[in-house]
């Protein structure tokens, strides 16, 4: 079985030290909002776009398992694409432990509108260096926060801002993924799906922030890209 090894940091409660964390598979979760009014406000979101939500959710988007990254910056072939703050969960086999880290479902929106399976594996997912473990945070996961910030030319806007009361909790994520792949959750990248927008449509901007902030033990997770078209062939 093909494999991406990620070089990551465990965040302790005085210090950190590097976990090697392996990836066979990506799977991105999909429409896994807990609120319906504040689905429904994404999938009209995604509607003005022209993409369609499924006709039955929640799902899960598989993503070659090499399109995950620690990169500060990533190339994409369209300008309509961006990002989605995600918590990440990355369960261990020989430990039973499972991380928690911080990330964007980076996609292509353009295509999006054809297939979102083709339009995420345009682009990569982009991930913090830094981890939790799940187990230190069950007692207060749905107070946990999660916002993104984006924007172009200089222009940083606040996203994506809500609790982790607003997606699906960690067993229900766990239990999609058991149910509807053929494959043990173990070395499988779980996205958890993202929240609807601050803004008043999506925004294709050139750079991408999300964090991940823990207000009970004070802390907080972090990754940020920039986002270049691919346009260095010449066009005849």
């Amino acid at each position: 079985m093909t494999t991406l090894d990620l070089q990551l940091q465990r965040q302790g409660s005085s210090e950190s030290e590097p976990v090697n964390v392996s990836v066979d598979r990506i799977a991105n979760c999909g429409w896994t909002g807990r609120n319906e009014e504040e689905l429904r406000k994404h999938i009209e979101e995604l509607e003005e776009e022209g993409i369609e939500a499924p006709d039955e959710f929640p799902v899960i988007y598989p993503k070659p398992y090499h399109l995950i990254t620690t990169s500060d910056d990533i190339e994409v072939v369209s300008e309509e694409t961006s990002g989605e703050a995600e918590f990440v969960f990355f369960p261990q086999a020989d430990t039973d432990e499972v991380y928690v880290g911080v990330g964007s479902d980076h996609t292509d929106r353009e295509m999006e509108t054809e297939s979102i399976v083709v339009a995420k594996s345009l682009c990569p997912n982009v991930v913090g260096s830094d981890l939790w473990l799940l187990e230190d945070l069950r007692d207060h996961w749905d107070q946990i926060e999660l916002r993104s910030w984006t924007g172009s030319d200089d222009e940083r806007v606040l996203y994506q801002d809500a609790t982790l009361e607003a997606i699906l909790p960690p067993a229900d994520l766990f239990d999609l993924v058991e149910e509807k792949t053929t494959e043990p959750t173990e070395h499988t990248a779980i996205f958890s799906g993202s929240v609807g927008t601050e803004t008043d449509e999506l925004v294709h901007g050139d750079f991408f922030e999300v964090e991940l902030h823990d207000p009970v033990l004070d802390r907080t997770l972090r990754a940020e890209y920039d986002v270049s078209k691919l346009d260095w062939v010449v066009d005849d």
